[in-house]
Parts: structure tokens; sequence; C-alpha cells
């Protein structure tokens, strides 16, 4: 699984703010988050590039995070919530074909709108 540097622009209700994230590339349909919590990025922008129709996001094991989802035009969809469940086994499964996961709730979460991907 490849990682590469990126930065986002989140457009919130009334400003805008440039985040850098890992940017992965999900060509299998299953990732585990607590195998990516290891990096030193906070944050991390998963890409959905394979034919089924959602993703199953393993959380067991992982710490406290945020799972913001958007759609193809990068337009904001929903946000999950996962708190630590004592390494008992949990995950999701999304649809959506971008996921933005914030690690250890470390961005505040206000109004997101859409994001973009800027090049670098």
């Amino acid at each position: 699984m490849k990682t590469t540097i990126k930065t986002i622009q989140i457009n919130y209700k009334k400003r805008k703010e440039n985040l850098k994230v890992g940017e992965i590339e999900l060509t299998k349909r299953h990732i585990s988050i607590s195998d990516i919590e290891s990096s030193s990025l906070k944050s991390f922008l998963l890409i959905k590039n394979h034919q089924y129709t959602d993703t199953q996001v393993d959380l067991t094991g992982a710490k406290d995070c945020q799972i913001v989802s958007f759609n193809e035009k990068l337009e904001f969809v929903g946000i999950r919530f996962y708190k630590n469940h004592k390494n008992a086994p949990f995950s999701y499964l999304i649809n959506e074909p971008y996921l933005l996961i914030i690690l250890n709730n470390s961005i505040e979460i206000e109004y997101i709108f859409s994001i973009v991907i800027l090049d670098d």
C-alpha cells in the first residue's frame, strides 16, 4: 500500500483550511486503519479504485478517529466517529469513493462542504 503526501483544501461554511494528508489509493476492498496509524501523519485520504460497491474499513484495534466521506465531486456526504472498543472487532462498509481519515480526532470538524485535492 503506497502512501503519497498530498495537500487538500477543506472548504468549511465560512473558511478554508489546507491540510497535509497521506493519499492512499484503494485497489482492494479492505483497509485496516491500525496498519496506517503508525505513520507520523494524522490524516489520510483514501481513494476507492476497485470495482466493488463498497470498501470495508476495519477499525479493530485502531485508536479513536473520524471518517469523513465525500462523493465523486468531493462534496461532503457524512461523518462516522469511532471510539476504540478495547480491541473488539469493528468495521464499517462505506460506499463513498473518497474517505478522509482523521486519527485521534486531531481536527475539529465543523460544517465541511467539500474538499479539493491540490497539486503539490
